[in-house]
């Protein structure tokens, strides 16, 4: 048994070891081919291609080198997300910023070039102190362990009651506004998903929506408590509720609503075995980022279909979405905003002034209206106001690394990303500590709705939202078991 014990791990390192040389000749070949590129002639772009080669291959190392990689770790969905700057960056120095929004219209006291290269340094050390940061907290030897609440402290028929409740709440909230925005005719609501922001600008909510996103966890609870099953009910509803997510017209937060059912589905898979195969997880996270894709590309076609600029020749309209995505997704600002990032790097200090970690902050206000927000502490907004407030559109998320930039300086890609990876392990050991369920729903919510998208957001997205709603459901829960408990005792 020890022989065959020590082949094993001699088979596990050599493996490790192969891993690690193949990286290393990968490495030395990409960049022996970078510097006979860069030897025939001076490059524009010359500094701004490196680090976003390196990058590139430090994304790359990291997911080739983890040993065991955990899909829903905050660390892997981040890097994940992260290899969209490559993407937006690619895609920015290929078109010169020719048609960028956030170049174009405005002036930098520095040729762009130069701030390219800067910005590309910024966000490859970023990735790299954001590495650092992480496992310098993460704790090695924590397990994934889920328990679920005895019936005694959490009664079926409670759960049972409060899933319908909660469901009727958002399903009738959905109802009424389809009623007042397209006169009952749920299709024509769902087309319209251009509109729906300046839609609830004068009417409707979406509050009740909260309650039917709370009652699929709570169902989903319950299935897991029995080890049964997704039943057929189950997934009609889930399904239904998607549909309201995406109602919203974010396409963000409905594949985080979709994503975070799978999350809690690879932990729960995670418990029952030792690590479950990450190859259906990959396919199934892919599916849904096309799914992304797809949905976003009916947003463009909503647009033009309600400003009149839809062709009628489906050839035509497909090859003129194509030629689109690409402005939308790169050029507005819809990845990683590169534009806006080089902006705050030639100009936040002289016309703005350093934040020194008040933006880190903002996020405790943000649960309350706007009225009442810290908004003169967000970036995005102050961004909007002081440089772009000619562009249509909404607030500018200044990226990540940009966001430490605009408190710190040129020190805060590196500190401040430090403490971002930090933060996110420590978000990880304590849920790993809690075993609870609900607090691995919370930590899902905020590893895919804050940490992952953080390469194109700010700290303003940590939303309390996605903390409260749990956390009230779960004491409602206790507290009506407890009762119920009381009664049946009397």
């Amino acid at each position: 048994m020890g022989l065959l014990n020590g082949m094993s791990n001699s088979s596990t390192h050599w493996k490790n070891y192969s891993k690690l040389l193949i990286f290393f000749l990968l490495t030395i070949l990409v960049l022996f081919a970078f510097l006979i590129h860069s030897a025939r002639g001076e490059q524009e772009y010359q500094v701004a291609v490196f680090f976003l080669i390196m990058l590139a291959l430090a994304i790359f190392g990291f997911f080739m080198l983890s040993k065991k990689l955990v899909l829903f770790e905050p660390v892997v969905l981040f890097s994940a997300y992260y290899s969209t700057v490559l993407i937006a960056g690619g895609y920015s120095i290929y078109n010169n910023f020719e048609n960028n929004l956030f170049v174009q219209n405005s002036t930098f006291s520095q040729d762009i070039p130069t701030l390219m290269g800067h910005a590309c340094m910024y966000l490859f050390f970023g990735y790299i102190f954001m590495l650092f940061g992480y496992y310098f907290v993460r704790e090695k030897n924590l397990k994934v362990e889920l328990c679920f609440e005895t019936k005694a402290k959490i009664s079926d028929t409670v759960v049972s009651v409060i899933i319908l409740i909660f469901l009727s709440i958002g399903i009738f909230n959905f109802l009424y506004n389809v009623f007042i925005f397209a006169g009952g005719n749920a299709f024509n609501y769902m087309v319209n998903l251009s509109m729906r922001s300046y839609e609830f600008e004068h009417t409707g909510t979406t509050l009740g929506y909260l309650f039917a996103y709370n009652a699929m966890y709570l169902w989903f609870f319950k299935l897991l408590r029995h080890k049964k099953n997704w039943s057929f009910p189950f997934v009609l509803f889930l399904a239904a509720t998607i549909v309201i997510q995406a109602s919203t017209a974010r396409i963000f937060s409905t594949i985080s609503y979709i994503t975070s059912f799978v999350g809690l589905f690879y932990f729960v898979e995670i418990r029952r075995k030792q690590l479950p195969s990450n190859s259906k997880y990959c396919f199934a996270l892919l599916g849904l980022a096309v799914s992304g894709l797809l949905f976003y590309l009916l947003r463009i076609v909503s647009n033009r279909l309600i400003t009149g600029q839809l062709i009628v020749s489906v050839a035509q309209e497909l090859s003129s979405l194509l030629g689109l995505l690409g402005h939308f997704a790169v050029e507005s600002g819809n990845l990683p905003n590169i534009g806006v990032f080089i902006k705050i790097i030639d100009a936040w200090d002289k016309d703005i002034g350093f934040l020194n970690g008040q933006s880190l902050i903002s996020w405790v206000c943000n649960i309350l209206p706007s009225s009442f927000n810290w908004v003169v502490l967000q970036p995005s907004y102050m961004i909007k106001e002081v440089w772009y407030s000619h562009l249509p559109g909404g607030l500018l998320p200044p990226t990540g690394v940009g966001e430490m930039y605009a408190n710190f300086g040129f020190f805060g890609p590196f500190i401040g990303m430090f403490f971002f990876g930090s933060f996110s392990a420590l978000l990880y050991n304590l849920t790993l500590k809690s075993k609870n369920f609900w607090v691995y729903i919370v930590s899902m919510q905020l590893s895919i709705g804050f940490i992952m998208l953080y390469p194109k957001g700010e700290f303003f997205n940590l939303s309390l939202w996605k903390i409260l709603p749990i956390l009230m459901t779960f004491l409602l829960l206790r507290l009506l078991s407890s009762v119920r408990c009381q009664q049946a005792g009397k």
